[in-house]
């Protein structure tokens, strides 16, 4: 769920950033429209990683508690 959570955020965040830049930047309505999409999808990416890569960290610990060997 912290993945789920980080992802809206970070699109939040990234539309807002990428409209704000896009209107700047470009004509407003065609520039803000593409900053907010491009911005989105990168605070998906962004905001998801993190995480993902905590819960990843925390199975593998798990599993070498366990005695596992994990592969990288």
């Amino acid at each position: 769920m912290h993945g789920l959570g980080g992802a809206v955020i970070g699109s939040v965040i990234g539309a807002a950033d990428g409209a704000y830049h896009g209107a700047i930047a470009g004509d407003a309505p065609e520039g803000a429209f593409i900053g907010a999409i491009a911005g989105s999808v990168v605070g998906v990416f962004v905001g998801a990683y993190k995480p993902f890569q905590e819960q990843e960290q925390s199975v593998r610990q798990c599993l070498n508690g366990k005695g596992y060997v994990l592969r990288s």
